[in-house]
């Protein structure tokens, strides 16, 4: 209703968008929502995030990093650049660039300094890359850590061939 009444807004797109992927799962029309709200507005970072969790959904992660990679150069200050920058790390831990999931895993560290999947993140990335000691050390810290919730590390959906990943990282946001 709200978009047949405000056509034009980028804003009902990109919440639809949303909706189609983490309440229905349907990554096809979450990305037909997204690139709706990025022909309304092709600078639109919250769009682009949307349109990363659709083509998540269809198994796309090369296409949805490209676009989490995008939308990081068009802004230098934006509150919200966790809610895109906590997943290119978890796309780039799922298509192997370990190398390239660490510094912003690390990044998104200093940020949430009190997030345990932020924590447990970090360590698997240290496990891939063969850095036992430092993964263990992280996951030390994380059992230490209260278990509280973040919307910086909010559990998005994912293909279901992730499911042990997904169950695996976001264990630790449950007391």
């Amino acid at each position: 209703m709200a978009i047949k009444q405000a056509p034009k807004t980028d804003f009902l797109y990109t919440t639809r968008a949303n909706f189609h992927s983490f309440i229905k799962r349907d990554g096809v029309a979450s990305i037909r929502d997204a690139q709706q709200a990025l022909k309304l507005n092709p600078t639109y970072q919250l769009g682009f995030g949307a349109l990363a969790f659709g083509l998540d959904l269809i198994d796309d992660l090369p296409r949805a990093i490209e676009k989490l990679e995008y939308s990081m150069t068009l802004s230098d200050d934006d509150p919200l650049e966790s809610e895109r920058t906590f997943p290119l790390a978890v796309y780039y831990f799922l298509t192997g660039q370990f190398e390239k999931a660490q510094p912003v895993a690390s990044k998104l560290l200093h940020i949430w300094q009190d997030d345990r999947v932020q924590y447990k993140l970090m360590a698997m990335i240290l496990r891939e890359l063969g850095e036992a000691d430092g993964a263990a050390k992280l996951e030390a810290e994380v059992a230490g850590m209260p278990a509280r919730p973040s919307i910086s590390s909010a559990r998005f959906p994912l293909p279901a061939k992730y499911d042990a990943f997904a169950e695996e990282l976001w264990s630790v946001a449950r007391p």
